[in-house]
């Protein structure tokens, strides 16, 4: 019963909504910008924080290529919407009859 919204498996659902935080200081924008996954940008003091939707195994690689650029990285953050949370994003749309399949 119910519209569903989103069909996948747990894992397949993790991985899709998992984030590395780059918090860095100097080196070449457009090059950070540039790496796949790249989804924001915001100043942080005297830092820049950049969000990339990647997975916590490719975190090691967009460290390298922030150095690679000549940023300081002043750290790394690895973030995964919970399923809940994700279920409370994917029908928070007002419609009252959804559901998610997750096998």
């Amino acid at each position: 019963h119910g519209k569903i919204v989103l069909d996948a498996s747990s894992e397949d659902l993790a991985k899709e909504h998992e984030t590395v935080l780059l918090r860095v200081k100097g080196g070449d924008m457009a090059k950070l910008k540039a790496i796949p996954g790249f989804q924001s940008e915001s100043a942080s003091g005297e830092a820049v924080e950049l969000k990339f939707a990647l997975t916590a195994e490719k975190a090691p690689e967009l460290v390298r290529a922030a150095v690679a650029s000549g940023a300081d990285v002043c750290e790394v953050v690895h973030d995964k919407l919970d399923l809940e949370s994700l279920f409370i994003k994917l029908t928070s749309t007002g419609e009252t009859n959804v559901r998610i399949d997750s096998f």
